[in-house]
């Protein structure tokens, strides 16, 4: 898709406006819908040195709006993607946009920077391409994005996580000498840390052990330690809202706690990829999938991705190269579908080769999640139990996590199906079985499915 088809998303019902604003995200509209995009970088297609080192010289060479480009530190993800990263100013995006709903919701990001860079890198040869915006996939009312708008959504960025009591039941867990155990990666907020002398744990006891291995993520708090929270809180000026968790805390902690609970053979890996609002692009998502694949040395055999982008044009964005030259051919990417209760296609689970996850409640399909012909599997995400943060709310209804809660969303079934595929691998017995070779027994014809969902896995 041309850069120049994208546009301002005229809308003025934009939920988290200024938090978007505040995470340099712009609500862009393309023929195929609304998408989130960085509002001040591109992706450039640098195939080789000859282009990087082009690029490079147009970067110190030129400005657009007063405001000289800056080239990424890091280039090294040109090796896979065959893109480099670049930044400029962002512009406001103010027209279209009623005095009331300004004020309510507050600035926000445009798109035109995006267009006019991407302009002036096309009449010097260059191929760029938006930086898409991820969001992990738990439930909040109103949900950001532009997406499916709803005015009636939380005015703070307050978790819909709900504090539940534990510990968690896992399942018993099978020894078979000789036999290597699958390797699973987890790419989401991080983990929830503590620090004891040099080393790094998780600080949930239910997560430790040596089957848990904790990289660093592309960002760490002032303190080093690799945390699930280790940004700012987001929270509101009113004391309503003082002292409330990040709007995606926990996230990771919660996914690491579901794998391990159904497949505690697995190593489990944890890859800090979105903040503590749940964000992150095609640039740092992709930098998280190098970063733990090249930490391992081979390709995984599960990567759990509970977070997903629409594009302008319901085409592939940049992040699928990346994941096409991190996975081996037994490997099987696992990404949640969705919570817009819509068929459009969110990447990367509708990418060929992925298995898109959609949630299931009682009644079958759950109200918010996505589905269609590009969803291959479903599992149960209404009111799932699962470690957590420890927090205590100081506004508002009081509220603590003891670290367990409960949480809905897409976000929550895709790990069910990701270990019980982990678990199938493992428990085969088959010689050099794989991850993709456990999925294609685990989907045949002879399954159960769903209108729409794909196979059923009843995995509570």
């Amino acid at each position: 898709m041309d850069i120049t088809d994208h546009f301002d998303y005229p809308g003025d019902d934009i939920p988290h406006a200024a938090k978007l604003r505040a995470r340099g995200i712009a609500v862009a509209a393309g023929p195929a819908g609304p998408s989130l995009v960085r509002a001040n970088s591109l992706l450039v297609d640098t195939p080789d040195d000859d282009h990087l080192d082009k690029l490079q010289r147009f970067v110190g060479e030129r400005t657009i709006g007063g405001c000289r480009f800056r080239l990424t530190d890091d280039t090294v993800g040109r090796t896979a993607t065959g893109c480099a990263a670049i930044e400029f100013k962002p512009s406001e995006y103010t027209r279209g946009v009623s005095r009331s709903a300004a004020d309510h919701h507050g600035p926000r990001w445009s798109v035109q920077g995006v267009i006019e860079t991407g302009r002036a890198l096309a009449a010097q040869g260059f191929s760029s391409r938006p930086n898409h915006v991820y969001m992990c996939n738990a439930v909040y009312a109103g949900n950001p994005g532009g997406y499916s708008p709803n005015v009636s959504g939380t005015h703070f960025n307050a978790t819909s996580a709900v504090p539940a009591d534990g510990p968690l039941e896992f399942a018993n867990e099978i020894v078979i000498r000789g036999r290597r155990r699958p390797a699973v990666l987890i790419l989401d907020t991080g983990l929830n840390t503590t620090r004891d002398g040099a080393t790094a744990h998780a600080r949930h006891e239910m997560l430790r052990g040596d089957r848990l291995i904790l990289r660093d993520p592309w960002r760490s708090d002032p303190t080093g330690i690799v945390d699930d929270e280790d940004e700012a809180d987001d929270d509101p000026s009113t004391a309503e809202g003082a002292g409330v968790v990040d709007r995606a805390a926990g996230h990771g902690t919660f996914i690491a706690g579901i794998v391990r609970r159904l497949c505690p053979e697995a190593i489990v890996h944890v890859e800090g990829v979105l903040s503590s609002f749940g964000d992150g692009d095609d640039d740092t998502i992709g930098q998280g999938i190098q970063h733990a694949t090249g930490a391992l040395g081979r390709p995984f055999d599960v990567v759990v991705m509970s977070l997903g982008a629409y594009t302008g044009d319901d085409r592939p964005p940049p992040l699928t190269d990346t994941l096409a030259a991190n996975v081996g051919p037994g490997t099987v990417v696992v990404a949640s579908a969705g919570n817009n209760s819509s068929p459009r296609p969110q990447f990367p689970a509708a990418l060929p080769g992925v298995v898109a996850v959609g949630a299931l409640d009682a009644g079958g399909r759950a109200w918010f999640s996505n589905f269609g012909p590009w969803v291959d599997a479903c599992a149960p995400g209404v009111d799932v139990l699962s470690t957590y943060l420890f927090h205590e709310e100081k506004g508002g209804p009081a509220r603590t996590f003891n670290g367990y809660a409960r949480w809905s969303g897409t976000s929550f079934a895709a790990p069910k199906v990701a270990a019980v595929i982990a678990r199938e691998m493992y428990t085969s017995l088959i010689p050099d079985d794989t991850a993709r070779a456990a999925w294609t027994r685990l989907s045949t014809w002879q399954k159960l499915r769903a209108p729409d969902l794909g196979v059923v896995f009843n995995v509570v």
